[in-house]
């Protein structure tokens, strides 16, 4: 089945109802329900699919429906894959999941949906980053909320590169992510690989606000990285006075 099939409802039925499998294509190409979803087609996806189409097969990236349907901010066919057994557990090529698509989307919709179809927050990608680090990146703070929601969420995980989400956070002047990660009491001392706490990145940053709300956490002002500087150094340097003593 091609995919130029999608872009037309009644010839991709007639081809249905004439016994063609929903997931036939020639070797050179993705299966049509891939194909559906990477051209938008939601119409065609969902004949796919009630035609018996697998939720499952896989694009060149190891990218499967439901993650590009959560790429793309498609909350109505995540939740139409989901109902057909697509899997939340599936990792494309850099181990991420349609959780990570869904929450990189910006989509709380399609976060819900796949946090009660049970996909969790605790997996890592090839860089050993969860989707934690991803939302604490973006700032998104109520995907950020849903995510810490759960029991034992992986707040303190640290990244291929030592990094938390609340490390991450600090680092980016994301003040509201911080906010966030901060009302669930993470570890505020963690030092990533080169030593550095999320105090030391957000003085190191100039984020005299994301500072603030670390010093009045209790965060160890004297804690020194690898390169042996603190963030009182830093602040003493630059006239901090919120970290400065």
């Amino acid at each position: 089945m091609a995919c130029s099939g999608c872009n037309d409802i009644a010839v991709l039925k007639a081809l249905l109802n004439a016994g063609v499998s929903p997931d036939a294509h020639a070797v050179s190409e993705q299966a049509p329900l891939l194909a559906a979803l990477r051209e938008t087609h939601s119409d065609a996806a969902r004949m796919l699919l009630a035609a018996g189409a697998k939720p499952d097969a896989t694009d060149a990236q190891g990218r499967t429906a439901v993650m590009l349907a959560a790429a793309g901010g498609q909350t109505e066919l995540v939740q139409t894959l989901l109902a057909h057994y697509a899997s939340v557990e599936n990792l494309d090529h850099a181990k991420r999941t349609a959780l990570w698509y869904a929450a990189t989307a910006g989509s709380l919709d399609e976060v819900d949906a796949l946090l009660a179809a049970g996909a969790s927050p605790k997996v890592t990608d090839a860089l050993g980053l969860t989707v934690l680090h991803a939302a604490a990146a973006q700032q998104n703070a109520a995907i950020l909320e849903r995510l810490l929601g759960g029991a034992d969420p992986p707040i303190n995980q640290r990244s291929a590169g030592g990094d938390t989400a609340l490390l991450i956070a600090a680092s980016l002047g994301r003040a509201e992510a911080v906010k966030a990660l901060l009302a669930r009491s993470p570890d505020l001392n963690i030092q990533n690989n080169a030593g550095d706490t999320a105090l030391i990145a957000a003085s190191r940053g100039g984020h005299t606000a994301i500072c603030r709300l670390l010093v009045a956490a209790g965060a160890n002002r004297e804690l020194r990285n690898v390169a042996g500087v603190s963030a009182a150094d830093i602040a003493s340097e630059r006239g901090f006075a919120v970290i400065a003593r």
